[in-house]
Formats: C-alpha cells, sequence, structure tokens
C-alpha cells in the first residue's frame, strides 16, 4: 500500500481473505507512508474502506509475486498533459519512482497537447524535456521512450 501520512489522517481498513489490517496515516508531518502484507501465491480477496475518522490519501496498491514477471505501473491522469508532471510535489515525485525500481518508462503524450495552439512548441518541448531529464535521473537504469 502506497498512501499519504498526515496530521489528522484516518484508518485505512484493509481487508485480505477476510482477515483485516487496519493501517493508520496520522502523522506529525506530511509524508509517504508504506505497508507490506505478505500473502502466500494464489489468487486473494482485498477490500478497502476508510474507517470515516480523518482524511485519507491513498496512491496505489500493488499485488506481485516473487516470481519473475511483468509489473505495469501507471501515473494516468484524464486529460493530462506532460508538464503536468512538474506540478507535483518534486521530492514525493522521486520517491515514489525511485521504490518501484522500473526497468522501463514508457511516456505517452501529445494527443491532449495537440489541441494547445497557443503554446508554442519550444515551450512543450522545453517541458517534455524536464519530464524526461527527471525519469533519468532518478530511474537512470531504466529504458526510456
Amino acid at each position: 500500500m502506497y498512501y499519504w501520512k498526515q496530521p489528522h489522517g484516518g484508518h485505512l481498513r484493509l481487508t485480505v481473505d477476510g482477515e483485516p489490517y487496519e493501517i493508520a496515516t496520522a502523522a506529525s508531518s506530511g509524508k509517504a507512508g508504506y505497508e507490506h502484507i505478505a500473502l502466500s501465491d494464489g489468487p486473494h480477496h482485498v477490500e478497502l474502506a476508510t474507517r470515516g475518522d480523518g482524511v485519507v490519501q491513498l496512491f496505489g496498491m500493488t499485488l506481485e509475486r516473487s516470481e519473475p514477471g511483468v509489473v505495469l505501473d501507471t501515473l494516468g491522469i484524464p486529460g493530462a498533459r506532460a508538464a503536468n508532471q512538474l506540478t507535483w510535489d518534486d521530492a514525493l515525485y522521486r520517491e515514489q519512482l525511485a521504490r518501484r525500481k522500473p526497468n522501463l518508462v514508457v511516456l505517452a503524450y501529445g494527443t491532449n497537447e495537440s489541441g494547445d495552439d497557443g503554446q508554442p512548441i519550444e515551450e512543450y518541448a522545453a517541458s517534455l524535456r524536464r519530464v524526461v531529464e527527471r525519469v533519468r535521473e532518478v530511474a537512470p537504469g531504466a529504458s526510456c521512450c
């Protein structure tokens, strides 16, 4: 589990195959939180809910096996443009991407930007270059396309 710890954070209830887990998201200051639960290999029933006792911000969840395979993480946001990434919390972005240790990063932008007639192509190119540079800084061993 990937979530935000913060003042007045609430509790996240995770149930796996009927077994309850409770994750407290309260902290004295804002920072990323991580919870790892090891499970046996095979299918599982997972449910998430909040207790309703504070704000809970969940970034995501990974369900992975220890065997080799392909894992797909997405940061897709409908209507997003490449430059939107540059407005995200830089330290948190870097921490999260580094934690995932990607072997390949695919950046797929351009369709939404095609209607941005007022943006000079040089400005778009500079923003996209910064996005790619940041990926390369955080995940220098990853292929990028």
